[in-house]
């Protein structure tokens, strides 16, 4: 279950307003395929704002949801701000994320290269922003990553590099989003839901296919034209 249809199941009324969680750290590991490191998300200076959590939901309009607001440095590197809203009498739950400032691409490679087996050489990230609409069984929404410079290697089970598969990938891979000619590529975020995992597993399975549909030359993406 999702944290507002557990609220919902409780078989006691109760209400809290709000919790706040001040410069925290939190470190999300999850195991990867048998012989590949661990996925790993950092979050470092964690700012974590929690309201309406509640189990007397009858009545209750959409426009008084649970709500999550996150502020951190993901990897003590990428400032990122997330919103989430879960009504409780509703299955649709919305999130909204975004990074802020300029990057470096490399700071990410103890995430990207267990998710997707792509490590970054070189690149700057400019920006990203993301917009989902999710239910308790899929996510659907856009990702849109702003980068330029970016150069990448591809590697095998056992992280020695695949010089051929590198280069196809750098010869295929869009230097920078937005392009020269200004148009910007939106990556499609889609997944489903593994039922007995919890809501950030999910989050990041729905951003993770965003990222992926961004970078990959033949993924689900569209172009927005200057």
């Amino acid at each position: 279950r999702l944290l507002n249809q557990k609220m919902v199941a409780l078989d006691f009324p109760f209400y809290i307003g709000s919790v706040e969680v001040r410069n925290s750290i939190l470190e999300y590991k999850e195991l990867s395929e048998e012989g590949k490191d661990p996925l790993v998300l950092d979050f470092a200076a964690l700012e974590l704002s929690v309201k309406n959590l509640t189990s007397m939901t009858e009545g209750l309009p959409d426009s008084q949801p649970l709500e999550l607001e996150l502020t951190a440095r993901l990897d003590s590197a990428i400032p990122v701000d997330v919103r989430i809203r879960l009504p409780y009498n509703s299955d649709t739950f919305t999130v909204s994320g975004r990074t802020e400032g300029t990057s470096d691409f490399v700071s990410l490679n103890k995430t990207v290269l267990p998710a997707i087996g792509l490590q970054f050489k070189t690149g700057r990230l400019d920006g990203l922003r993301f917009d989902i609409s999710g239910t308790p069984w899929s996510l659907h929404g856009n990702l849109t990553m702003l980068y330029h410079n970016l150069e990448v290697e591809m590697f095998k089970e056992d992280h020695q590099k695949k010089a051929t598969l590198s280069w196809a990938a750098n010869a295929l891979l869009k230097k920078s989003n937005p392009k020269p000619n200004g148009h910007i590529i939106v990556g499609e975020i889609y997944t489903e839901r593994i039922p007995h995992k919890g809501l950030g597993n999910y989050l990041w399975k729905g951003v993770q296919s965003g990222i992926i549909n961004s970078l990959n030359p033949v993924g689900k993406r569209k172009v927005v034209k200057k």
